[in-house]
């Protein structure tokens, strides 16, 4: 069987690039890691959902220190923050007194 390196080596020599051009190398690397049968499993999250934004950089600094001295995970910050904006604008936000898995 082949190393991982030889393979990516070979896909990206000479002779096989314009074949795999159109791949970016860590499409590649997935691909190979699937042939090879070791996938890494996602995390499961029961209680929690993932999603994906942005914050103002200038936010990130205060936020990571606040998240650092509290010693309070940043998911349960972020939830604090989202239930107060919510209560702010007039929704009611059930109140959640069972624990949940921090990320």
């Amino acid at each position: 069987m082949y190393d991982i390196a030889q393979l990516i080596y070979a896909l990206y020599s000479d002779y096989l690039q314009p074949l795999y051009s159109y791949l970016h190398l860590s499409t590649l690397c997935s691909l190979l890691t699937l042939t090879d049968r070791h996938v890494m499993a996602e995390p499961y999250l029961k209680n929690r959902t993932r999603f994906t934004s942005s914050l103002n950089n200038k936010l990130i600094p205060f936020f990571n220190e606040l998240a650092r001295t509290t010693r309070i995970p940043k998911s349960r910050l972020l939830d604090e923050a989202i239930e107060d904006l919510l209560s702010k604008h007039g929704m009611s936000v059930p109140d959640n007194t069972e624990k949940t898995e921090a990320d």
